[in-house]
């Protein structure tokens, strides 16, 4: 337990400086329905969900949950730590020559960014799936090559806030973090899904976490959920 950010964060939530609290806490809650399972504009895809029991205010969103390696299987994790919702998508056929990109309406093709009637399709499913969830804060898991540093691209998040989080993460992983609202510098700034992705519909507070490769290894997975977990309950109690 990072009990030194643990504490900043206690005095900067008296400072209402942590993320703000609301109705859909409560654990009585009304359970979401389960979304749908596939898409038939990209048959390939598969989308799943889950309800968290108590902390139905914070949704863990993984959509690249194939390419982006063990995604989905961290964001479950986190998401059972918690008793929070879970959102993932996962394209066994997702290659770099051609994907769609999911928390968007584009699709990748040799690396470049294209708008088509399929994407927009898949798109409108994911997103509609991802509102079944209302939530304080959303969280999307992404995969990232680095090793020197964990990004955060934000949204509805103010630079005190900020600030906080980079004091409550400590040296998790032997890691800085890099947090936009604060001033830092992204590598993936997430500038896309901001515009005209699941980012540009984020009504409250909204985390785009790009994780390093290493720590979504299969034998390191459940010590990073943890730490993820204990993260994201100190910065939302």
């Amino acid at each position: 337990m990072h009990k030194k950010g643990l504490a900043v964060v206690a005095l900067a939530c008296a400072a209402a400086t942590c993320l703000p609290l609301s109705a859909s806490r409560a654990a009585t809650a009304p359970l979401s329905s389960p979304c749908p399972p596939t898409s038939s504009a990209w048959p390939s895809l598969e989308v799943g969900s889950q309800a968290g029991a108590l902390r139905r205010d914070i949704t863990l969103i993984a959509p690249h949950g194939s390419f982006d390696r063990n995604t989905r299987e961290l964001a479950l994790a986190i998401g059972k730590r918690m008793s929070a919702n879970v959102v993932w998508a996962v394209d066994p056929k997702a290659t770099f020559v051609r994907r769609i990109n999911v928390n968007r309406p584009t699709e990748m093709r040799w690396g470049m960014d294209r708008k088509t009637s399929t994407a927009r399709a898949v798109f409108g499913l994911f997103s509609d799936c991802v509102a079944r969830f209302p939530s304080r804060i959303s969280v999307e898991i992404h995969g990232d090559s680095s090793k020197d540093v964990m990004e955060m691209a934000t949204v509805g998040v103010g630079a005190e806030l900020a600030a906080a989080m980079k004091v409550t993460w400590a040296d998790r992983f032997g890691l800085p973090l890099a947090v936009d609202a604060a001033g830092d510098k992204l590598t993936m700034t997430a500038g896309a899904n901001k515009r005209t992705g699941l980012l540009s519909q984020c009504s409250a507070a909204c985390l785009h976490m790009e994780v390093p490769s290493h720590l979504r290894d299969p034998e390191v997975l459940d010590a990073t959920a943890d730490q993820l977990a204990e993260f994201l309950i100190a910065i939302a109690p």
